[in-house]
């Protein structure tokens, strides 16, 4: 049995829905369902009565909340315990998806370094491809990412910070850079670079299919990653890419554009392990901290 299975039971267990865990976990209610079966499973007695009007705790689950709550209590405790020890760093183990230079992320860090300054900060940038993989083996504790990377796992976490959109980014000086928001239909005809789709989240592909069922003959081609698609950007001043807030790289010859296409993006940290109190404290700054107004004209940094 994981720390996982323990934290989903609690959650059950103090909402009294599988529903409400699941928003509160930001977790498919399949994955509550499935950590619940498999802990009952391995202990060999119910732990929950449950039927389609109401969800309530049996005796034995009762004693097994208590202990539960507890070994997760002790389990942060001993994660501080040993971060006080002589010798011993406070270390925040934080990857991402996009570009480090992502004005949310660094921002916040920058807050949280103010706030911390003995905590010790290592940073990885990963592929899409890589957010579940590199949790599960845990080489990183929190991942700052879009929600569909992990939706499909029920090992991890999600704890969710803002809410994204698409923009249209472009080299400065296209036609388009002078409009405040881009319609899909703006894009008829367009020249326009998407992820590959091995590392094309699931709002990606929605938003391909809006293209798709518009009919707007649009002429789609994948970039390998971000960086690919910024120097396809400046040697095509013709072409667009679209991607979240979050994902626009820094470049002072390029702008973004808000895209209505309708689609919401969940940002958050993905973890799998309950956070320590130092990862707590970065989340709820994170969550804290407003998210940069993009400018709807143009968006630019410099290198």
């Amino acid at each position: 049995m994981k720390l996982h299975d323990l934290e989903v039971f609690c959650a059950v267990a103090e909402e009294e829905s599988f529903v409400n865990a699941a928003h509160r976990l930001f977790v498919s209610q399949s994955a509550v369902t499935q950590h619940i079966k498999k802990i009952e499973t391995e202990l060999g007695f119910p732990l929950l009565i449950r039927n389609k009007h109401f969800v309530k705790i049996t005796a034995q689950g009762e004693i097994f909340h208590r202990a539960a709550k507890d070994i997760l209590l002790r389990y942060r405790q001993a994660l501080d315990d040993c971060a006080r020890e002589k010798g011993a760093e406070h270390i925040l183990r934080l990857s991402y998806v996009g570009p480090s230079g992502a004005p949310y992320l660094t921002d916040t860090l920058k807050q949280f370094h103010i706030l911390y300054p003995e905590c010790e900060i290592v940073t990885r940038r990963l592929r899409p491809d890589q957010v579940n993989s590199t949790l599960e083996q845990d080489e990183t504790n929190l991942v700052f990412t879009p929600y569909d990377l992990i939706a499909d796992s029920f090992q991890l976490f999600f704890y969710p910070l803002y809410e994204d959109q698409h923009y249209c980014v472009m080299a400065e000086g296209n036609p388009l850079s002078t409009m405040k928001e881009l319609q899909c239909e703006d894009l008829a005809e367009k020249h326009i670079f998407l992820p590959s789709k091995a590392f094309r989240p699931a709002h990606m592909q929605a938003f391909v299919q809006i293209l798709n069922k518009k009919e707007l003959h649009c002429k789609l081609e994948e970039a390998y990653n971000i960086d690919n698609a910024l120097i396809q950007l400046l040697s095509h001043g013709d072409a667009f890419a679209v991607m979240p807030g979050f994902s626009i790289p820094q470049h002072p010859q390029l702008c973004a554009v808000p895209l209505m296409d309708g689609i919401c993006i969940r940002v958050g940290l993905a973890y799998r392990h309950p956070m320590t109190r130092m990862e707590e404290a970065f989340a709820v700054l994170a969550r804290e901290l407003p998210f940069p107004d993009i400018q709807p004209r143009v968006y630019r940094n410099s290198c």
